[in-house]
Parts: C-alpha cells; sequence; structure tokens
C-alpha cells in the first residue's frame, strides 16, 4: 500500500520497537482500507497510534529513548528511523511457514525441495492477500 510523505515521516518518527512498529503499519494499512482509501495517510497513523500506544503517552515514550541515549546508546535514534524505514518498504507478512527440521541434517528420504516449495507458499498467500484478511478480521481497538 502506498503512504502520503506526511504519514511516512510521522511513522519514522514513532519511538516504538520494531515488531509494536511492524503492528501500528499493519494497523495504519487496515484502517486506510477500511476508509477504501488505497494510501495511508496521516489520519491513518494518528489514529494508529492511540491504539498502539494505549495508555501510555508518546512524550513518556520520547523521555525513554532520550534517557537511553543519555545512558549510552547514542546511535538509538538512528537505528529506530533505519528499522521504521525499513519496515515502510517492505510487506510485514501475518502468517509464518516453517520446514521441516529434517531438511537441516540431510534427510534420508526428501521427497522435494522444501524451500523452494516455502517461498511459493510465500508468494501465494501475499498474492491472496491472507495478511490483510487477517489484519481486518480485528477489531479497530486491537493492537
Amino acid at each position: 500500500m502506498e503512504w502520503d510523505k506526511e504519514a511516512a515521516d510521522e511513522f519514522i518518527k514513532i519511538p516504538l520497537a520494531k515488531s509494536t512498529r511492524e503492528s501500528t503499519k499493519v494497523f495504519a494499512e487496515k484502517l486506510a482500507r477500511k476508509n477504501l482509501g488505497d494510501r495511508v495517510t496521516l489520519k491513518d497513523i494518528e489514529a494508529a497510534k492511540k491504539v498502539t500506544y494505549g495508555s501510555v503517552s508518546e512524550e513518556k515514550l520520547r523521555r525513554d529513548i532520550d534517557q537511553r541515549v543519555a545512558d549510552g546508546e547514542t546511535n538509538l535514534k538512528q537505528r529506530l528511523e533505519n528499522e521504521a524505514r525499513d519496515i515502510l518498504v517492505r510487506e510485514i507478512d501475518l502468517f509464518k511457514i516453517d520446514l521441516c527440521p529434517a531438511q537441516s541434517f540431510s534427510c534420508r528420504f526428501p521427497i522435494f525441495e522444501l524451500n523452494d516449495l516455502k517461498k511459493e507458499l510465500e508468494y501465494k498467500l501475499r498474492e491472496l492477500k491472507v495478511s490483510e484478511m487477517v489484519a481486518d478480521s480485528h477489531r479497530d481497538d486491537e493492537k
């Protein structure tokens, strides 16, 4: 899904860990679809932040990050920004395909190459928009 520049800029500034930020992206895109849009807007990001933050204020999260920087994590803000940019350009999958563990230690009776099958399945699930269906099935007040 496309993102307005203002929405993307605001997303990059969100003071959240990687997994929570991924959830926020999924939720913002869900809200955009619900509003019959094909782009995430600043309004979608603001609504997603309210649900994601819950009872913790954005200011508190920013103060916590500032404290961590003061305590020695000097590259924290840059790392969070880089993670956010990475999250924006990739699709977030709400499914996981695990391979047979025997694949790792030379199974004597392989039927077919599992890595290729895994890639094909992931491609098909993305094509069918399974992650969107999963996200859209949750209530709007759920993370």
